[in-house]
């Protein structure tokens, strides 16, 4: 009933929407159609959502559909944090859920419509073709402790092809660079519980495997020369909060793929 109540809802917006029962069946429409979004309920009877999204996330080619989780259950800490990285929008189910979707479903039509909602400054020298394949593929590790921010971070980055990792604490951070040496860039918030982003940066730039690592700091404070303190930390570059998505964007590309003149230079 309420898959029904969601076509017609769909259908009302314009939306050509299909749907299934399974994640087995999910699996194989998606084999043979490409869909711009889908809305996955966990609990499907032949697989956990959350495994269903794994098995999405691993088997995309760059143009994975957008991800929205629509579920009543009650998520633990393990689940909320492995959908931050699977998903861009995580909606409870309740008397209002169906509306919040639609509300999703005309961003994220929106978003196709309009690509470039923001406009990028003429003097950032940034495509948005060369930001795309800047990302994609690239193994990015989003260490933030303020899940929203992680989630819209890791949103952006995965909606340009970027294999997003989310860290909640510095101790963590280490770890899964420890764990995953092919992560290319780290996006580092400097307020960090257990180890803050400035011992993080210390530790990192101690090691020879880490010394080149571009990390990009992320930073709310707004006391005088924060830039300056973190970049003598050893961060490549500096980002104030709450963070443009233009800039980072721009930025991220300069860090993943520095300009010949900055490379003979250095």
């Amino acid at each position: 009933a309420e898959s029904e109540a969601l076509l017609a809802l769909l259908g009302g917006e314009g939306v050509q929407a299909e749907r299934v029962g399974t994640a087995g069946e999910a699996l194989r429409l998606l084999a043979r159609q490409r869909f711009g979004c889908i809305i996955v309920d966990l609990g499907l009877p032949d697989m956990d959502g959350v495994f269903l999204l794994e098995a999405l996330k691993n088997g995309a080619d760059g143009a994975a559909p957008r991800v929205m989780v629509h579920t009543g259950r009650l998520l633990s800490q393990t689940e909320t944090q492995k959908l931050e990285a699977f998903a861009h929008a995580v909606i409870t189910k309740n008397s209002a859920s169906n509306e919040r979707l639609l509300e999703e479903l005309r961003r994220f039509l929106k978003d196709l419509a309009s690509p470039s909602p923001e406009p990028i400054p003429e003097n950032s020298g940034v495509m948005l073709a060369e930001v795309d394949a800047a990302l994609l593929g690239v193994k990015v590790l989003v260490a933030e402790d303020d899940m929203r921010t992680a989630y819209s971070l890791s949103a952006l980055l995965g909606g340009k092809g970027a294999d997003v990792l989310v860290a909640e604490t510095g101790r963590e951070t280490l770890a899964l660079l420890t764990q995953h040496a092919d992560v290319r860039v780290l996006l580092l918030d400097m307020m960090m519980p257990e180890i803050d982003g400035f011992e993080v940066l210390r530790n990192l730039r101690q090691e020879g495997r880490f010394q080149g690592l571009p990390v990009l700091a992320l930073s709310a404070r707004e006391t005088g020369g924060e830039r300056e303190q973190c970049l003598a930390a050893g961060a490549s570059e500096f980002l104030s909060k709450p963070v443009d998505n233009v800039r980072l964007l721009a930025t991220l590309r300069d860090l993943l793929e520095p300009r010949t003149g900055d490379a003979a230079h250095a």
